[in-house]
């Protein structure tokens, strides 16, 4: 990123965002203009930071096979990613970002959309395609039901 693309970025109107949900390189990169040494934090060190920094109250740190940190209510926790015999990765960070926005909306609680999210991103993964592997939401049921819902472990 370009110095225009931390000016970009802090021009945002952070107080009116209630979630922000980066992978760990975007989130390193919307903490490189505020905060000397980003890279040396864990991603469970980003995404405090940017809870902080953005003034943000949900951040989900996205990190592929790893899962997910998420910070919410004051404190961070760590999902890991489901289990799933990848065919191609294109669209999982598509599909964990829909199905998460849409538990979000329809109110949902963060763990759950977490976890449906979680769900959505294996499913596509399973698959081949962007597009074509994109789940519905009978397919994030079944394949969330057929999970070991584990949960997030705090941090």
């Amino acid at each position: 990123m370009g110095d225009r693309d931390f000016d970009d970025a802090a021009a945002l109107p952070w107080d009116l965002v209630d979630v922000v949900v980066p992978n760990e390189a975007e989130a390193r990169a919307l903490l490189q203009g505020a905060l000397a040494g980003s890279e040396r934090r864990t991603a469970g060190g980003l995404a405090d930071a940017l809870a902080v920094d953005l003034g943000v109250s949900v951040v989900v740190v996205t990190l592929g096979e790893a899962g997910c940190l998420a910070h919410f209510e004051g404190g961070t926790w760590r999902y890991p990613a489901e289990k799933a015999e990848a065919v191609d990765a294109t669209g999982a960070g598509d599909a964990f970002m829909a199905a998460f926005a849409a538990r979000l909306v329809g109110g949902a609680p963060v763990p759950d959309a977490i976890e449906a999210a979680q769900s959505a991103a294996a499913w596509a993964v399973r698959h081949p395609g962007g597009h074509e592997a994109m789940p519905g939401a009978a397919q994030v049921d079944r394949q969330a039901a057929g999970a070991a819902a584990g949960g997030g472990q705090r941090c």
